[in-house]
């Protein structure tokens, strides 16, 4: 799909100038505590996240600077989107990601949902916010109660508090919002009421 207007441009002239893109050396990683914000777009959609969810650009609102990005499978697409704004330069400003409720409580597909959110988490907050909302990811990831049978690697030792937190009980849609001031950003998870009814998890500058 062809995404016209300012990242199109930009893009093209990254590609021209810049390494870490095909006929140049890797580019060095410029953020080495990780997370999206202050990163370069063009070099994030080389990331496990961006491929391994197979995320492509649907859409652009150019006077905002913002992409959004979609899987490329049918089944999916109309349930998951990821909204990034950058500045200028191409730098990640902010990221959100949004599920579908019905997506999320469904019993059988519901991992699936669960599955990218914990991945936006851990790739979308540095290293030093990922330590305090770690119980985030963990409590979105092992406590799934899906009736879909999947192969799984053996859980690591992670302990998990005794009651859902607050911000897993907005992932649960038993609470409307919840913000966890981290090191270096803002995690915001919030419940819409639509249409359709979804869950916005967002990364935004502290």
């Amino acid at each position: 799909m062809k995404i016209l207007g300012w990242y199109a441009k930009l893009s093209s002239k990254i590609r021209s100038i810049s390494p870490g893109l095909p006929g140049g050396p890797p580019a060095a990683d410029e953020d080495r505590d990780g997370g999206f914000l202050g990163r370069k777009l063009h070099d994030l959609r080389q990331t496990e996240f961006f491929t391994w969810f197979n995320l492509e650009p649907v859409e652009e609102v150019a006077q905002d600077r913002k992409i959004t990005f979609r899987p490329s499978g049918i089944k999916f697409r109309p349930l998951v989107s990821l909204s990034i704004a950058c500045d200028r330069s191409g730098r990640v400003t902010s990221a959100a990601l949004a599920l579908a409720r019905g997506f999320i409580d469904d019993p059988t597909n519901g991992i699936f949902a669960r599955d990218i959110a914990k991945s936006f988490l851990r790739a979308g907050l540095s290293k030093r916010d990922l330590a305090i909302a770690a119980s985030i990811a963990d409590q979105i990831e092992y406590l799934s109660s899906s009736s879909r049978p999947v192969l799984t690697t053996p859980r690591p030792q992670v302990s998990l508090p005794d009651h859902p937190t607050p911000a897993y009980l907005v992932f649960l849609g038993r609470e409307v919002a919840r913000t966890e001031q981290l090191h270096n950003s803002r995690l915001v998870l919030e419940n819409s009421s639509g249409p359709p009814p979804e869950l916005h998890l967002k990364v935004l500058p502290r």
